[in-house]
């Protein structure tokens, strides 16, 4: 989206009020605060921008505005993947995140609050999809979302975007991409312990609830 250049995009604006404003909803960066970062200020930059407007974040990350009310602003579609790949990915990091961080039962809750304001399923996109098969998931994606396809903007030059700087760490070898990787055709999920084995069979529960509805094109 950031490559199409039609688009005002924002990375994961929700993140700031979550950790580091005064209605923060994590205390891992407990003593720091970053300005313009209440709720009220994110929903303000997202309408402020030049439109049309395309932000990605985490539904856990909205916190509290995780309503329909909120929800049904915007256009919403939501991309996925397995938890038994994204979850001791998150423990290599944060080994000691929590559920709410982990954000599967956020997210299912606003697939459920989406789909119940529509009256149908949103879109959804299986990141293992999308990488092994960019330009069919991507165009049928757009088919759905009303805009149109740029087959061009499934490439883009490497290198550290400012959006992502407060989160660097995260975005590190996103910004070694220069495209979509396809995944290795017999990739394995990293051996666990079983207490992270219960959390992600906890979380795959939500996964699989979306996953039935992932674009297929």
């Amino acid at each position: 989206m950031i490559e199409r250049g039609d688009h005002t995009v924002l990375t994961e604006p929700f993140s700031v009020a979550y950790y580091f404003g005064p209605e923060r909803r994590s205390a891992r960066f407990a003593g720091r605060t970053l300005p313009d970062s209440t709720y009220d200020d994110v929903l303000e930059a997202i309408a402020g921008g030049e439109p049309p407007v395309f932000f990605k974040d985490m539904a856990t990350h909205l916190g509290g505005r995780l309503t329909p009310e909120t929800l049904g602003r915007w256009t919403n579609s939501f991309l996925i993947r397995d938890p038994a790949f994204t979850l001791p990915s998150l423990a290599r990091v944060w080994p000691d995140f929590t559920d709410d961080e982990a954000g599967y039962a956020a997210q299912r809750h606003a697939f459920d609050a989406v789909a119940e304001l529509t009256g149908a399923a949103p879109v959804v996109i299986d990141s293992d999809d999308l990488r092994a098969r960019p330009p069919e998931v991507v165009a049928a994606w757009c088919a759905a979302m009303e805009i149109d396809f740029d087959a061009d903007a499934l490439t883009w030059e490497s290198g550290m975007l400012d959006q992502w700087r407060l989160w660097e760490d995260w975005f590190a070898s996103t910004a070694r991409t220069t495209g979509f990787v396809a995944p290795e055709a017999d990739a394995r999920p990293p051996a666990v312990d079983a207490a992270l084995q219960r959390r992600i069979d906890q979380a795959r529960e939500h996964y699989e609830a979306l996953r039935a509805h992932r674009l297929r094109p």
